[in-house]
């Protein structure tokens, strides 16, 4: 009986033995499910992470012309940066431009991927997973906008507009035409007169104007104020070292000079000399004080000083395609005047 008994123990204590292996197992599965997913979640994440922020970046660098290799490698290359930024290293063939129009690419995709080493799961033959995440940013005509200064761009002229093209924005009253010069009054109030219209020459308005906004307009040269915010505040002011030396706006068979400032070349966004302006339309041609109605933005490169007083007061600019901040339309080509906006959409 005494021998029976020890027996059963014995095979007992086996049965025991195998079963906590089996609960062992079980658990670390279970760790593994808990632990090695939620590390799998949390790189995922962070690899979403840096892929927005890399072809947020890059898309700041377009529109490119596709031919341009060497604006196309910009692109790439600035994608490239700030994913390092954010622990993620990609090369150029893990970026790809995309969104072609009028031979130019308005969209910048980042696939990036990563390899999770697992630590429990191991038991379960299981030592890793591979993590892919994928982002995609455009860029489309800005349909609003702040800081933008006082001074309507002609719709008609903004659509056969070229880069690098030369316009006077502000008209002096010695080339006739009646009695508005261009000055567009963005918060909607006259009373404001001179003294708004240079505040925001000099700084930009600090409101948010849409298009389909309909705007009164300020008669009169105002040369004062016009000289003072361009000079002062605007062209002279460009002074930075960001803004001076060799310039990176090259092609194959383009290589722009050195340079001591911000020219349509070469520019920094945020610079003094780039400006961003309401396109607009008169409603009523025929009535010089006729309200405007805003169509779109474009942006414009300071490049030369206000040179003529009284009746020879005029702002002279250089129309470029660019991304300003500001709120896009993807969709509709409308809202191409030259000034684009940034939107993730993958």
């Amino acid at each position: 009986m005494k021998f029976i008994t020890l027996r059963l123990l014995r095979n007992e204590k086996g049965s025991v033995t195998v079963l906590i292996a089996l609960v062992i197992t079980a658990l670390l599965g279970m760790a593994a499910l808990v632990l090695d997913l939620g590390l799998s979640y949390y790189e995922s994440v962070e690899l979403q992470n840096a892929a927005d922020a890399a072809v947020l970046a890059a898309a700041w660098e377009l529109p490119a012309k596709t031919t341009r290799p060497n604006k196309i490698n910009d692109v790439k290359d600035k994608a490239i940066e700030y994913a390092q930024k954010n622990g993620l290293t990609i090369t150029r063939s893990d970026v790809q431009l995309t969104q072609t129009i009028d031979n130019e690419y308005r969209g910048v995709a980042v696939t990036a991927q990563k390899t999770v080493n697992y630590s429990f799961a191991r038991v379960l033959g299981i030592n890793s997973g591979n993590v892919i995440k994928s982002s995609e940013a455009w860029v489309g005509g800005l349909v609003s906008a702040v800081g933008i200064v006082p001074l309507g761009f002609d719709y008609n002229d903004c659509l056969n507009a070229t880069e690098g093209q030369t316009f006077i924005i502000k008209e002096g009253a010695h080339s006739g035409g009646g009695g508005w010069r261009g000055i567009v009054e963005l918060d909607g109030d006259i009373a404001g007169g001179a003294s708004d219209y240079e505040d925001w020459l000099a700084n930009g308005y600090d409101g948010e104007v849409t298009e389909g906004d309909t705007l009164p307009v300020q008669n009169g040269n105002i040369s004062g104020p016009t000289i003072d915010a361009v000079n002062d505040e605007r062209v002279t002011q460009c002074t930075d070292t960001q803004c001076a030396g060799t310039c990176s706006k090259s092609d194959a068979t383009t290589t722009y000079p050195a340079h001591q400032y911000c020219t349509h070349d070469h520019y920094i966004i945020g610079c003094p000399r780039v400006i961003v302006t309401p396109v607009i339309e008169v409603i009523d041609p025929t009535d010089s004080n006729s309200p405007v109605l805003v169509k779109g933005f474009a942006v414009f490169v300071l490049e030369e000083t206000v040179v003529g007083g009284g009746g020879d007061n005029q702002i002279i600019a250089t129309f470029v395609k660019t991304v300003v901040p500001g709120e896009a339309e993807l969709t509709a080509t409308i809202h191409d005047f030259g000034a684009y906006g940034v939107r993730l959409v993958h």
